[in-house]
């Protein structure tokens, strides 16, 4: 789930729209106005025209002053004029703790509220053209665009019949790792209504997947530790082969295939087709990949192993762990930092490592207080600011962490450092 999901569910449960405004309830045509203003605002910096954004956002302070993103938004406005060739990120961070230093340093930082991404995807994105269908019939990339028609999520078998049909050997690493995070949580029938035929190719087509990437990246754990532990019996010790194919796993450097690479395969997809908003399209579609491949899976079949092994499995299944749950944290995201937090948890308990339990309490602390101190910040890529807004993401996707702590602008603890090397 990303930021802007968290955020929006959290709306939900508090009985409202996460695109409504805070406050009364009655000042609905306020907030349109508010947003209104904000979209030509933004735009208006976008285009370089200083003094237009300059008036907009004195504006916004007559519309709603305690809303912390016309605030944040003017900051960025003065900032930009006193310094016209400042990264766009830098730039926003600085407005952003100018603001919250200026008004109120004991509180909380202004809350970026205007805009949240929406499940799946941003309501902001234009739909997908006519030409771009027709132009992707028969084509793998006919799979990615899929995704975006399915996604009310009323017709699952389609989805899984596009990823059978384009998952085949030849065809692009990003497209077949599209289909295995499609067609790998299928191991039960009956739990996903789709016919028992469909099922069974689609579990024989997620090994084939396994075993091809994980020869074809040889860096990345995740392919083999599926393929490893997919025929495993939940609740009975790990035979000897399964449990060297997992210390053989372990050893790798890269818990999957990373994410920047699998998003900038999709970008360019998309721009090759003229589809618009290229960047935050495939954001959005490496984030799914996330959710429709629980990233959590390996974190509870490891702790079924654990569970189920006998004593003379323990301590090899311990070092597993902790190689795994580095991994994790290497992968640079606020829930890679939680999956790898709990694997190093379990690891230390199992080793009687307290250093390494403290630091896993410590990264697991430390990935929550990070994410609601700054994680609203991932409302920046729907901003309508482009130049920040395509920045953001791009940053986003390279390392979530290390632009939240940009946007922080403190450095990392000095106990979590040693966690992102690589071993």
């Amino acid at each position: 789930m990303t930021v802007g999901l968290v955020v929006g569910a959290g709306c939900a449960a508090r009985g409202r729209s996460p695109r409504e405004p805070e406050g009364n309830p009655a000042a609905a045509g306020t907030g349109a106005e508010f947003e209104a203003t904000f979209v030509r605002a933004g735009r208006a910096l976008s285009a370089g025209d200083l003094a237009l954004a300059k008036s907009l956002t004195a504006e916004l302070r007559a519309h709603d002053p305690g809303r912390g993103d016309g605030r944040v938004l003017a900051a960025l406005v003065a900032r930009r004029e006193a310094h016209p060739g400042e990264d766009w990120v830098d730039a926003f961070a600085l407005a952003w703790r100018d603001v919250w230093l200026t008004e109120d340093p004991t509180g909380p930082r202004p809350q970026l509220t205007a805009f949240v991404v929406h499940p799946p995807f941003p309501e902001d994105i234009p739909p997908l053209p006519p030409a771009a269908r027709e132009a992707v019939a028969g084509e793998p990339a006919e799979l990615l665009l899929a995704i975006e028609d399915e996604r009310s999520g009323h017709r699952f078998e389609r989805l899984i019949q596009l990823s059978l049909r384009y998952s085949t050997p030849d065809a692009p690493l990003s497209i077949r790792l599209l289909a295995f995070a499609l067609l790998s949580p299928i191991n039960r029938c009956h739990h996903t209504g789709l016919p028992r035929e469909l099922c069974g190719r689609a579990r024989a087509r997620t090994l084939a997947l396994a075993e091809d990437l994980s020869r074809e990246r040889p860096d990345a754990i995740l392919f083999p530790l599926w393929a490893a532990l997919d025929g495993s019996d939940v609740g009975r010790p790990l035979s000897a082969r399964t449990l060297a194919q997992l210390q053989n796993a372990a050893r790798r450097a890269q818990l999957t295939v990373p994410r920047f690479e699998a998003y900038a395969a999709y970008k360019q997809m998309y721009a090759v087709l003229g589809i618009a908003k290229p960047e935050l399209r495939a954001a959005t579609i490496v984030n799914l990949s996330s959710e429709f491949f629980s990233m959590v899976w390996p974190v509870h079949a490891l702790e079924d192993a654990l569970k189920a092994a006998g004593a003379d499995q323990r301590a090899a299944l311990a070092e597993i762990l902790e190689s795994v749950g580095r991994a994790y944290v290497r992968r640079g995201t606020f829930l890679d930092w939680q999956h790898g937090a709990r694997l190093l948890h379990l690891a230390a308990r199992q080793k009687a490592d307290p250093v390494l339990e403290q630091r896993a309490a410590l990264l697991r602390s430390y990935s929550a207080l990070l994410l609601w101190d700054v994680g609203g910040a991932s409302s920046l890529e729907v901003w309508p600011v482009e130049p920040l807004s395509t920045e953001a993401i791009e940053l986003r996707m390279q390392d979530e962490i290390a632009l939240n702590h940009r946007l922080l602008g403190l450095p990392m603890p000095h106990d979590l450092a040693s966690l992102l090397l690589s071993e």
